[in-house]
């Protein structure tokens, strides 16, 4: 059951989270495309309704309960199910806040045919993960439920349906059952009390404009969910869930009329509400008539950002080709203005980290235009005035003709690549995609219909009609915006200040763009290709290698698995520790370094300028044992791709005032981080784990960035990564080896290189040992307890094999124990690790985050689920539900090119840490309680054991 869908609406859309540093452009919108097969359509008029693919078989039963089923084989012998509720949070009454969350988890928790528990046990036994497979989430509008399964047996498939039926009307919501989830959903609660939702809780009720959603957070509040009756709870159920407000969707390797069929059968019998109570459309958010602005400090905030709403405003129906079109024009917007943001990024001073600008959906039925920019120590003023002004420019005088031809550009690439997979696509986005058509009318035309509409329409737009469009989207006469300021501190900042800069602005002489030039290729010149030495194929594993004379190795690998995809990996023994503490931060941030100054003749800037409009990316990574290339691309991109990893091999830039600027952020950045008291404790964890060694990875600090050189950064680079020597390259995808032969012969068989070993370093970096019992006072919310047991071995993939069964295990039992019957935690973990370099070495590790008073009782359960493993071992039904899964999870795992590129790459790396498939079956299901036992006594023995406790400060004195 996932955490309320209040994150995923509003996070995502209206207080975008920021990827880390160093990826610094964020995704311009791109509408979900329905992945099928039709026929190209002529051009239809605006007005005309979108169509939905046909090979949608839906239907409405009598009751009202909708349905869609769609065949789809992939991932192969799965389907995905799904009961979607037209119900979320902004239905409850002001008794019931937290209501449609809470009956979200009670579906889980008891229905008449699966009383407490059996339903996850259940759906366990059959190889479906909880909260990886099985899952659920409430947002203010909708309910829905998620439930992957396999369909080999046509028994689980029946069960599966069943289970569809038993959450659209039958929870049993007993008095014992209600009361035992009370204290999981306020664990859940609890869990996310944070800095992020202080402020959200401060800034959603002026963001909308005091309308009904401001006090309909999806979670509730802990006084709400303490107090709510059972009868309150019940009301809601009985209410709002019914058939005319929920949707059966089916998508996978099935068959449509035996489905159909079976819905029928099923779902007939539930009664249609007499007298329901009436469920509106949407409910009003008042639009804001004066311009507004607010400021929310908060200390443990690890990083500030500026949100300028520009306008909430009621949603068009999206059913139409004209609307279909209007989402086009958007994309070419949004992707103008996203570049744009992302050229302020290139100054002396750089005025934010990141910044993205889009018009989108906000809540069912309302959108937005909302520029956000990520700051760490900059003028959140002065960032307000930046995007208070690019808006302004935007509106006043629209985009030019090259931003818009690579615009468009972007978006044809974008639709052709989807194209070409649409017989490739997951049940799971095309069932998520057939929700949204259920619950907002969002077209589900198909793939080959978007396409083709995209090839008549996009072409064809003017300059003119664009910025026609630009205008509109940036503007909604009679609102006003409104500015969020969010930071470990207000910087200055005040709501008047903040009101006033956006005034400033609209009243300010702006002038036009003035664009970049965009440098038409990537190397001066072209490097001569290698010479081929050898070729060597392996049939069994499908794979052809080629050695150069430049001391390159060159495995390809075609598949099918996607038609349009090609992906890049490479990897040798080398890396950070082969350099002395003295240039130790130098190697740390080597490939963000380099990255900030850029490559060849091309900034960072100019570089991604060049890449937007191709469907190829590349980067390097120096880690502490390894040095090692990724990439990918489209089919057609791969010279690209390849290009790049030459320039970014061989050309570093050396460009110290940007290293300087990117330099000054990232100490704002990495300061303003270490306000979270969960990355204190990550911090606080990694240095008691790895006993304060000085070469031990840890969360950097600002004072490190002034040991980075670059000067000596470009060298370090060169010597590394400007000898290809020993390095074996991967590629694996959508290509024919005579089409990437040439190609892979010039740019990577003709890499500069010269004789030299691949090796690491052991610089004696190591877990731990003995007993460690240690707590860190920090923050004002949340506790957590982690327990790592660790320890050396050597490393086979036989005994890996055995751990990861442990982890397994102990994952059911944890959340068994300390989620269902405690309710202490909502989600604790288990993970663990076995590495062979640079000795064999393993960790296991427990997180649970929980109230301060109940750490000491984590702290036993954990002792007590070890101690029973170790002298019980796991039951027949526990090792039945890890290795069903394993086993389900198989196909579809070594179907991708992601699977393929990583064991590749591992096995050219060290064949040692490479595993047969065929071994990996057979061990899997020669699998014994006797092995997971053993395992436990193994690996979880206590000799070496940390207990590490993170408790707010009010609590006690830190030791």
């Amino acid at each position: 059951m996932a955490a309320s869908g209040i994150r995923g609406r509003i996070d995502a859309r209206m207080l975008p989270l920021y990827r880390r540093i160093g990826s610094l452009l964020v995704a311009l919108l791109l509408v979900a495309a329905a992945f099928g097969a039709t026929a190209a359509q002529p051009q239809p008029s605006a007005s005309s309704p979108v169509p939905l693919i046909g090979e949608v078989r839906e239907g409405t039963l009598p009751n009202g309960l909708r349905y869609y089923i769609r065949p789809n084989g992939r991932p192969q012998g799965r389907a995905e199910l799904r009961l979607v509720v037209n119900v979320g949070s902004i239905l409850e009454d002001d008794d019931q806040l937290g209501a449609a969350h809470f009956i979200e988890h009670m579906s889980f928790n008891g229905t008449r045919r699966f009383p407490r528990n059996e339903l996850i046990s259940y759906l366990q036994s059959v190889g479906v993960r909880l909260g990886g497979d099985l899952n659920a989430s409430t947002g203010y509008d909708e309910t829905i439920y998620v439930l992957p399964i396999p369909v080999g047996n046509r028994e689980v498939l029946a069960t599966g349906l069943a289970i569809l039926r038993e959450w659209a009307g039958n929870a049993s919501l007993t008095d014992a059952d209600i009361e035992s989830e009370r204290g999981v959903v306020l664990a859940e609660l609890r869990s996310g009390q944070s800095a992020e939702e202080r402020v959200r809780r401060q800034t959603l009720p002026r963001l909308f404009n005091g309308s009904r959603y401001a006090a309909r957070l999806p979670i509730g509040t802990e006084r709400s969910l303490h107090t709510m009756t059972r009868e309150a709870l019940r009301r809601f159920y009985r209410d709002w869930y019914r058939p005319d407000l929920e949707a059966v969707i089916v998508v996978g390797d099935v068959n449509v009329d035996e489905i159909e069929r079976s819905i029928k059968a099923l779902f007939a019998d539930v009664p249609a509400t007499v007298n329901p109570r009436p469920r509106p459309l949407r409910f009003e958010i008042p639009p804001r008539t004066t311009l507004d602005a607010l400021v929310v400090a908060d200390p443990e905030l690890p990083a500030g950002r500026v949100d300028l709403t520009q306008y909430i405003r009621p949603q068009p129906s999206m059913a139409t080709v004209g609307a279909y079109d209007a989402l086009l024009e958007d994309q070419l917007v949004n992707r103008m203005f996203g570049m744009r943001l992302y050229e302020l990024t290139d100054r002396p001073v750089r005025p934010f980290l990141a910044a993205q600008a889009q018009r989108s959906p906000v809540v069912r039925g309302y959108e937005a235009f909302v520029a956000t920019a990520a700051i760490a120590g900059q003028d959140p003023v002065e960032t307000t005035r930046l995007l208070a002004t690019e808006i302004e420019r935007a509106r006043r005088f629209g985009f030019t003709s090259e931003e818009l031809d690579a615009a468009k550009r972007d978006v044809m690439n974008r639709y052709a690549q989807a194209a070409a997979e649409g017989d490739k696509s997951e049940s799971d986005s095309l069932a998520s995609e057939l929700g949204r058509h259920f619950l907002t009318d969002e077209p589900v035309p198909g793939i080959a219909w978007e396409y083709e509409r995209v090839k008549q329409f996009v072409p064809g737009r003017t300059l003119e009609a664009v910025n026609a469009h630009a205008r509109m989207v940036l503007e909604e006469p009679g609102s006003q915006p409104f500015v969020v300021v969010a930071a470990p501190s207000a910087g200055g900042a005040t709501d008047a200040a903040l009101r006033g800069v956006v005034s400033e602005v609209l009243r300010a002489v702006i002038m036009p763009y003035r664009g970049i030039k965009v440098d038409a290729q990537l190397l001066d010149r072209e490097p001569q290709p290698g010479r081929l030495i050898s070729e060597k194929s392996d049939a069994t594993i499908g794979t052809t290698t080629l050695a150069f004379a430049n001391g390159t190795r060159v495995v390809l690998k075609p598949t099918d698995f996607k038609n349009d995809e090609v992906l890049l990996s490479a990897a040798r023994y080398g890396g950070q520790y082969l350099y002395d503490q003295a240039d130790h931060q130098n190697a740390v941030h080597l490939a963000r370094t380099i990255e900030a100054m850029g490559f060849g003749a091309l900034t960072p800037t100019a570089l991604q300028r060049f890449v937007s409009t191709r469907r190829a990316n590349a980067s390097v990574e120096f880690a502490p044992y390894t040095e090692e290339v990724d990439g990918a691309s489209t089919r057609d991109d791969v010279a690209t791709l390849l290009q790049l990893v030459y320039l970014k091999l061989t050309s570093p830039r050396l460009d110290p005032a940007r290293l300087e600027s990117n330099r000054a952020a990232l100490k704002g950045y990495l300061a303003s981080s270490s306000n979270s008291p969960q990355r204190q404790f990550e911090d606080f964890t990694m240095g008691v784990l790895s006993q304060g060694h000085p070469r031990a990875p840890r969360v950097p600090k600002p004072g490190d960035l002034d040991q980075v050189n670059a000067e000596r950064s470009v060298a370090m680079f060169r010597e590394r990564f400007g000898n290809a020597s020993g390095m074996t390259f991967v590629l694996v995808g959508s290509f024919s080896i005579p089409e990437v032969k040439p190609l892979v012969a010039r740019y990577l068989g003709g890499l500069p290189s010269s004789p030299r070993e691949a090796h690491f370093r052991d610089v004696g970096v190591r877990y731990a040992s003995g007993g460690i019992d240690r707590t860190l006072q920090k923050g004002s919310d949340n506790s957590a307890v982690t327990v790592i047991y660790s320890g050396q071995r050597p490393y086979s993939a036989a005994e890996a094999l055995k751990l990861e069964a442990l982890t397994e295990v102990l994952r059911l039992r944890v959340t068994d124990r300390i989620r269902e019957e405690l309710g202490t935690s909502y989600s604790p973990s288990v993970v663990s690790q076995f590495g062979k370099v640079p000795v064999g070495e393993y960790a296991l590790r427990f997180w649970v985050a929980c109230a301060s008073d109940e750490a000491a009782t984590v702290g036993r359960t954990i002792d007590g689920i070890i101690g029973a493993l170790q002298a019980n071992g796991p039951t027949a039904a526990e090792l039945e539900k890890v290795t069903r899964t394993w086993l389900n999870e198989h196909d579809a795992r070594t179907t991708t090119n992601q699977y393929w590129s990583s064991r590749l790459r591992t096995r050219a790396l060290d064949p040692g840490l490479d595993d047969e498939e065929s071994d990996v079956v057979a061990r899997v299901r020669a699998l014994s309680a006797a092995d997971v036992q053993a395992a436990a006594r193994t690996y979880a023995d206590g000799a070496n054991r940390v207990r590490l406790l993170l408790e707010p400060e009010r609590v006690g004195v830190g030791r």
